[in-house]
């Protein structure tokens, strides 16, 4: 009998130890510290400590997005043109270089009635049209665009951008000019309706949004040149 009262009262004890250690990690249970004060229990104290989002900071926020927001919706036209005078000046300059390419190259083009290998290829730049520029190939060795040549690619400018000016070597501005490239040696030649005006020409390009201007500047030498 003295030790079933024995086991009985050591039974009690470990429940108690069991009941004790499971009060150390009940919500807001205070544990004693050994550097003294005492220490918060495990659980959802914690995180019913941390504080959230007030509502001025949530509006002062909103603020900052709105205001953010309205500054890159204003700047979004500029940016925009300049990106697309940016690839039409670079379209055109590529043009250029792919004319050249072609004459070197001997290539041929689609005529009316097969492919045929044209005596030169050009570019037909006019400002009666200032959103698109003519790939031709000149069939009668004239070294401008008539209506008898072929058109190999007919190119639109980007959407807002536009051709402004054609402007010569003598600072001179042009209605429309011709820049061909002749087969095989790939000569390039700058005319107009009456003949040559002269080693170069610039073909100017301007954004409606922003007024951003860009050249593409042609040379007789061969070079082709962003400005």
């Amino acid at each position: 009998q003295i030790q079933m009262t024995k086991i009985q009262k050591f039974e009690k004890r470990f429940k108690d130890l069991d009941i004790q250690i499971l009060n150390l990690f009940r919500v807001g249970h205070t544990i004693p510290s050994a550097f003294g004060g005492s220490l918060t229990g495990f659980g959802l104290r914690v995180f019913r400590a941390t504080r959230g989002f007030t509502m001025v900071e949530v509006v002062i926020m909103l603020g900052i997005i709105v205001i953010v927001s309205a500054i890159v919706l204003v700047s979004f036209p500029s940016v925009s043109a300049n990106i697309n005078l940016q690839r039409s000046v670079q379209q055109l300059a590529l043009r250029f270089r792919q004319a050249q390419n072609q004459a070197l190259a001997v290539r041929q083009v689609q005529g009316q009635f097969g492919p045929v290998v044209p005596p030169a290829v050009g570019i037909y730049v006019s400002t009666a049209d200032p959103t698109h520029y003519v790939v031709f190939a000149d069939m009668n060795s004239n070294k401008m665009y008539e209506g008898n040549d072929i058109i190999i690619e007919t190119v639109g400018l980007e959407p807002g951008v536009r051709i402004i000016e054609l402007v010569d070597e003598a600072a001179q501005s042009q209605s429309a000019v011709s820049v061909v490239f002749t087969v095989p040696e790939a000569q390039a030649t700058v005319y107009n309706a009456s003949g040559s005006i002269g080693e170069s020409i610039l073909v100017k390009l301007k954004t409606d949004a922003g007024g951003l201007t860009r050249g593409v500047r042609a040379r007789t030498s061969g070079q082709i040149a962003i400005e």
